[in-house]
């Protein structure tokens, strides 16, 4: 017995060991991949496909014909809680299923491709276990004007992420159509865009819609370094935009847009959960 205990201590302390060598020896910079795997109530999003919303007594089918959102300000931050800023202006990414987009400069629509990976160049080597990001646009890159970050602007209007200049970005985009249960040969469309809590363009103090984000990574950190390049996997649940903090009951609510949409950016808070990890060069 004694000697099974022993051989447990000497393999915990091996892998301890082990692993605060590999730590010690990353050296350099890499990429970090981050990717956004979409879904709903827990199963994968398809556009286009109906799926069936359980909350509480209320139960809702929805067919998701859009989910389209902003994301940026990235900081990660290492075991020793210090924190890498990545650039802000090279910060912001489009996160979206695709599908048909309506362009504001081209006055038609097309459709786009998906695009659901963020790739953060030249991070610093390191033992990383916490990664923060905001969903939107935040009050000083709005006030960078049309040309800031890379030009977001240009790129959110591909993806019909845009109002007119005066009231910005739109940061966050559900649509898509409900069955109604009274007839259910009938539906509604519905369309819910989060953007600024704004007036005439201004941000209206204590009310803005931007949020930050925060996954804790303790259990599962990444490490970064010459041969070490990892991709994260984020699990993102677009119904978590209903059911979160507040309920929205889609048939009695079907459109709410920019300032009204506050318990909607609440609920998003709750969508974005750690999935998986691997390194750029292993396998999925």
């Amino acid at each position: 017995m004694k000697k099974i205990v022993s051989l447990i201590v000497v393999a915990i302390a091996f892998t301890f060991t082990s692993c605060d060598e590999v730590t010690s020896e990353l050296e350099g910079e890499n990429n970090v991949s981050i990717d956004f795997d979409a879904s709903f109530a827990g199963e994968n999003l398809a556009l286009g496909v109906e799926k069936t919303l359980i909350d509480g007594d209320s139960k809702q089918k929805l067919t998701i014909n859009a989910f389209d959102y902003i994301v940026g300000n990235f900081v990660l931050v290492t075991e020793s809680g210090e924190e890498y800023v990545y650039p802000k202006e090279k910060s912001f990414f489009i996160i979206s299923e695709g599908g048909e987009k309506y362009n504001k400069t081209t006055k038609e629509n097309s459709i786009l491709p998906s695009k659901t990976e963020v790739n953060l160049t030249d991070i610093p080597a390191g033992k990383y276990t916490k990664i923060k990001f905001g969903i939107g646009i935040d009050e000083d890159t709005y006030k960078g004007g049309k040309q800031f970050a890379n030009n977001l602007w240009e790129r959110a209007e591909e993806y019909s992420l845009v109002w007119a200049w005066a009231t910005g970005y739109k940061f966050l985009v559900l649509e898509g159509t409900v069955l109604i249960e009274s007839d259910l040969q009938s539906t509604k469309t519905f369309k819910y865009h989060v953007a600024a809590a704004a007036n005439d363009g201004e941000y209206a103090a204590g009310k803005e819609l931007y949020k930050e984000i925060i996954i804790d990574l303790t259990d599962n950190p990444f490490l970064v370094g010459n041969n070490k390049s990892p991709q994260v996997h984020l699990r993102v649940d677009a119904s978590k935009m209903l059911t979160g903090t507040n309920t929205i009951e889609v048939v009695e609510t079907p459109v709410l847009m920019g300032p009204k949409t506050a318990p909607i950016s609440e609920n998003s808070m709750k969508m974005f959960a750690f999935d998986h990890l691997h390194y750029n060069e292993e396998n999925h």
